[in-house]
């Protein structure tokens, strides 16, 4: 086996025994699901951000089973 072999320059061979593979999405699909994606990165990243904010809200919020640095104690 040739160098040329193993970096993929091999010529075509006719074996298709193989499963052929799904096609491309078209560009309007490639769109959408890029868009969602940032939407869904976008949300995240605040999500991110805001979460000292939530967790602050959460152990204000005087629930009995809220554990608390007191726990942490015994």
């Amino acid at each position: 086996m040739s160098t040329a072999d193993l970096l993929g320059n091999a010529e075509q061979h006719s074996n298709t025994s193989h499963a052929s593979t799904t096609p491309a999405p078209d560009a309007a699909e490639s769109t959408s699901l890029t868009r969602m994606a940032g939407w869904a990165g976008i949300a995240v990243f605040a999500l991110w951000l805001c979460q000292p904010i939530l967790v602050g809200l959460l152990a204000s919020s005087g629930a009995d089973d809220a554990p608390d640095l007191a726990a942490l104690d015994d």
